[in-house]
């Protein structure tokens, strides 16, 4: 295939380095120079708008497009690229729903996937599938990316855009409790969780449920691991008020500094999912990565899941044309019924532990 990978950031590089190794051909573009210089088929344009109109050629020779910029813009990405009618794959954590373009994209018969990460993403394929098999009754999902070797006083590293990221403490984490939706305070007090592999971590409610809470299961809610003693840095933070709408640009820039996950720097990943259904017993998984080669847990999880869902979605027998989540893909009639192993064995493969219990 031909792959249009938007954003090569640490993940997005992932993305188009592992796309080319596989035999497919991808080109990238990025609006930060330092993030082109690997490769001669990453194009440096600091204007996605004007990337898109200056190399229109070049984009409609494109089989798929993923699209791995920032949330904060990637809505109006999908809306720019939507009309060519070429199949997009999408990771960015947008704040506005991508299916509110779903009749755009029926108008030129382009298909969009969304939430195409590990959480979201690899977790909305996971309970998508159950789905297929059963009523659920609760759905719970623990996920946490962190550095093997925390520095304080924030006690955490990312290689994701910290604008997306700081929303994690500003967005209220939307669940559900007994059939209701809820919305619940990051700062909430939970009692923290034991990982072996790491120690003693805080864990918070987040908003990352999303288009999972359209299904009809009572009992619903997506926690964060972070290690211990930085829930109570971003706390400060926020109650001094530097997450107001005023103060935070000047935070993220100071953030992203601080928060750099620099080459070398060792991470892992781990997630936790629990599903209860009306009947019978509970499942669950848990999904295991640490740093290696080079790269870290976050972008193998996130790109390899990525990857994993765009090869499926782009060999689907569904044609239907529109925007859908992960869950409603896997969960298509007209999708393969060995989709979902297909998606877990590629995992498996690159070393990502995957493990149902």
């Amino acid at each position: 295939m031909n792959i249009l990978v938007l954003g090569t950031g640490k993940v997005g590089h992932q993305i188009f380095t592992e796309l080319n190794r596989s035999g497919h051909t991808a080109i990238g573009v990025d609006a930060n120079i330092a993030n082109t210089i690997s490769s001669f088929s990453i194009i440096y344009h600091r204007d996605i708008e004007k990337f898109f109109h200056t190399k229109l050629d070049l984009i409609k020779q494109q089989d798929l497009i993923i699209n791995a910029l920032p949330g904060n813009i990637s809505y109006e990405v999908l809306q720019l690229f939507i009309p060519l009618g070429i199949d997009i794959v999408d990771i960015s954590f947008m704040e506005e729903d991508p299916r509110e373009l779903d009749l755009l994209a029926q108008t030129y018969n382009t298909r969009v996937i969304y939430d195409c990460g590990i959480a979201p993403g690899l977790c909305n394929i996971i309970l998508g599938h159950h789905l297929n098999k059963d009523k659920i009754l609760e759905y719970n999902c623990i996920v946490g990316g962190v550095p093997k070797n925390p520095v304080g006083p924030y006690y955490h590293k990312t290689l994701f855009s910290i604008k997306d990221l700081i929303s994690e403490y500003t967005r209220p984490a939307r669940c559900k409790v007994h059939g209701k939706l809820v919305a619940l305070d990051p700062f909430d007090k939970t009692p923290p969780l034991d990982w072996p592999e790491i120690g003693t971590m805080e864990i918070f409610a987040s908003d990352g449920l999303r288009s999972l809470l359209d299904l009809d299961i009572p009992q619903m809610i997506e926690m964060t691991a972070r290690h211990k003693g930085h829930l109570g840095a971003m706390k400060f933070i926020k109650d001094a008020g530097f997450l107001d709408e005023k103060n935070i640009d000047t935070t993220t820039q100071i953030l992203s500094e601080k928060w750099h996950m620099g080459y070398g720097e060792e991470d892992l990943l781990r997630m936790d999912i629990l599903i209860k259904p009306f009947k019978g017993s509970a499942i669950s998984y848990r999904i295991y990565d640490e740093y290696r080669n080079g790269v870290t847990a976050m972008a193998r999880t996130t790109a390899y899941s990525c990857i994993a869902i765009a090869q499926a979605f782009y060999k689907a027998r569904n044609k239907n044309y529109g925007v859908v989540s992960p869950e409603a893909f896997i969960m298509d009639i007209n999708t393969s019924a060995n989709t979902f192993q297909n998606i877990i064995k590629y995992l498996t493969d690159k070393g990502i532990r995957v493990e149902k219990r």
